[in-house]
């Protein structure tokens, strides 16, 4: 009878943690872009730096030193660039290559679209081949319709620089180039 009964105990503590369903994580299907610019962010945040920037507006230049920055609303477009939707999933193209000169080795993985419902078109990331960490993001924004056109380039260095052009035409009224340039400090 003692055999039974630890063989039933047994059984049940099997049965129990077989019924346990653990949360299922999914991943998202494409590299995360508001994920790693939300954690630049933190320590952009947390270090409270600053940055000297340089806007130009239909070629009117202007230089700014901002000491503190909401580094959300200043990075936001390249957080808008997300290419993990759910709807787009199976619409970008990824390649991976590397590069390699005398000074350093690079890996770039490539995401790109020609799908004309989706903004971001192409999405760059730069990795340090020795030390694994991305050294530029690039991304590129086009909508483009019979009233409206935009276009948008976007550069990341991580901690060091940001670069935002863009451009935009609205039917009947000239179009507005945007230039900005950010130097973290």
């Amino acid at each position: 009878m003692n055999k039974n009964y630890i063989s039933l105990l047994l059984l049940s503590v099997c049965c129990l943690f077989s019924c346990n369903n653990p949360k299922q994580t999914t991943l998202p299907p494409y590299f995360s872009l508001p994920d790693y610019m939300n954690s630049q962010i933190k320590i952009l945040a947390a270090n409270k730096t600053g940055a000297v920037k340089t806007i130009s507006v239909n070629g009117k230049k202007e230089v700014h030193k901002f000491d503190i920055l909401d580094w959300k609303e200043e990075l936001q477009s390249f957080i808008d660039a997300d290419i993990n939707k759910p709807s787009w999933r199976g619409n970008f193209m990824v390649d991976t290559a590397y590069t390699v000169d005398k000074a350093d080795t690079e890996k770039l993985i490539t995401y790109s679209t020609e799908e004309p419902g989706i903004r971001t078109k192409k999405l760059v990331l730069h990795f340090d081949i020795h030390t694994k960490n991305i050294t530029e993001v690039e991304a590129y924004n086009l909508t483009d319709n019979v009233l409206y056109h935009f276009e948008q380039q976007l550069f990341y260095f991580p901690m060091k620089s940001y670069f935002i052009s863009t451009t935009e035409k609205v039917v009947l009224l000239n179009p507005s180039q945007l230039n900005i340039r950010g130097e973290m400090k």
